[in-house]
């Protein structure tokens, strides 16, 4: 794929093209891409190739390329080492906790999270619309918010249990929703619910810090919990980013009072 191609590609992804976004992914998995390396007497890099990582807002990053061209424009004419891997094969050599930016040095890169390449890993081009799902979410015409009665107060709090082995989460909520119709092939409209009388449980949480390793113990209790309750893991779904102020589904919990505040 030509530089320009995929410049228009990452531009239309950033204003939530999802077929942009899903086509990018398509061009990554097999791509070569440039990795930065540190300077070493070794002629040639093993599996264990000591790469380049940047430390920004408490992230640990390697970045990567497209091209070449792409990565003198990162370093400014430095020339630093580099050296070429297919993307799915270099995915298996990325430290844990650590997020890929690429092609940073351009007017539009993508960064790239630990959640999502451990999802790569796990389900490799099929994890592809489930990632998308994540990060763009559906469509919110699609959505109906329903209240929960008292009849949710004991499983409010025996949720509240289980979020308390977390520190780092500050609020939680609970809410129904149902997708009045289909969403394309998305993940999300596949797990919801499409009977009225059975809307999705999603649960809506606020955190301070909770890392990757973290947010994946979590995301495990919440199915065992899910599967103890109701014998199905995806009962209750999770949303881990509504502390953020441009998380996808932060309208969806805009009425909704959290049943759960940590102490402080």
């Amino acid at each position: 794929m030509l530089a320009e191609e995929l410049q228009i590609l990452l531009e239309a992804a950033a204003v939530g093209n999802r077929k942009a976004a899903k086509k990018f992914y398509d061009y990554l998995w097999t791509a070569e891409v440039c990795i930065p390396v540190k300077m070493t007497s070794k002629r040639e890099h093993s599996p264990g190739d000591d790469f380049i990582t940047v430390e920004h807002e408490g992230r640990r990053i390697i970045p990567i390329f497209s091209s070449e061209e792409a990565l003198r424009q990162w370093d400014e004419g430095e020339s630093c080492n580099f050296v070429k891997k297919e993307f799915k094969s270099f995915l298996w050599l990325i430290p844990k906790e650590t997020w890929l930016h690429f092609d940073g040095g351009l007017e539009y890169g993508k960064e790239i999270s630990p959640w999502e390449l451990e999802r790569l890993k796990d389900g490799g081009v099929s994890a592809f619309d489930d990632i998308l799902d994540e990060v763009m979410g559906v469509d919110e015409s699609q959505v109906t918010i329903y209240p929960l009665t008292e009849e949710y107060n004991q499983l409010k709090q025996e949720l509240t249990y289980v979020l308390e082995s977390y520190p780092a989460v500050k609020e939680a909520s609970l809410i129904k929703i149902k997708l009045e119709s289909p969403v394309g092939d998305a993940q999300w409209a596949s797990r919801i619910e499409n009977d009225n009388k059975n809307p999705q449980l999603v649960l809506g949480i606020k955190h301070d810090g909770l890392s990757e390793e973290k947010l994946q113990l979590l995301n495990e209790d919440i199915e065992q919990f899910s599967v103890s309750k109701f014998e199905n893991k995806s009962a209750l779904m999770l949303v881990q980013d509504l502390h953020l102020p441009n998380s996808l589904y932060r309208s969806w919990f805009a009425d909704s009072v959290p049943f759960y505040i940590a102490s402080l």
